[in-house]
């Protein structure tokens, strides 16, 4: 009769050293605990305190659209991705989605003002993706980019349920004017992707 095998010639050996804690959390589906690289600034806790879906109503240049956003951490918690997807109400065909990056750019302080930097990127393609600056304010955070002439300041504020995020642009020497305001509530997400 042969014997079953032993648990040694089973287990690769790589999991025999220790490995297994490991092998039980990719067998089980539980996530490592995640942790950006040594001495990266964190995102701040008022940016990861978006994360989550959100869906609500807004004007752009004065039109009113529809919008849905989704906020959650990245490349191990290092940045913090916000996916937007718009649409003109009463006319589905008139899009637009911006994907942006925000990050911590100091790590020696962890109270307000925190510095953060960002990156937008949007469905206007690679021409137009430009980095930001800004820092954490009491309740939210303000990021600014720059594109050609024009300034975009963009103001996100977190109020209990409520997301407000206005834009602001201002070109050259002219006042700033207002270019897109949205307010969003939490809503379950969808697990789409804007395309």
């Amino acid at each position: 009769m042969a014997s079953s095998p032993s648990w040694s010639n089973v287990i690769p050996p790589t999991l025999r050293r220790g490995a297994v804690p490991a092998f039980l959390v990719m067998v089980l589906g539980l996530p490592p605990a995640l942790a950006a690289e040594p001495g990266t600034a964190p995102v701040p806790a008022v940016v990861r305190a978006l994360a989550g879906c959100w869906h609500g109503t807004g004007t752009v240049m004065g039109k009113p659209v529809d919008i849905g956003l989704s906020a959650h951490p990245m490349v191990l918690d290092a940045l913090f991705a916000l996916d937007a997807d718009s649409t003109a109400t009463g006319d589905a065909r008139d899009r637009y989605a911006a994907h942006l990056l925000v990050g911590g750019r100091d790590t020696t302080t962890r109270t307000a003002p925190q510095a953060l930097t960002g990156v937008w990127a949007d469905s206007f393609g690679g021409g137009y993706i430009t980095l930001g600056t800004g820092q954490t304010v009491p309740g939210g955070f303000d990021l600014t980019y720059r594109n050609g002439g024009v300034v975009f300041a963009n103001h996100w504020r977190l109020d209990a349920d409520r997301l407000h995020w206005d834009i602001q642009s201002r070109d050259g020497t002219a006042p700033p004017a207002a270019f897109a305001r949205y307010t969003m509530t939490r809503a379950p997400c969808a697990h789409t992707t804007a395309r």
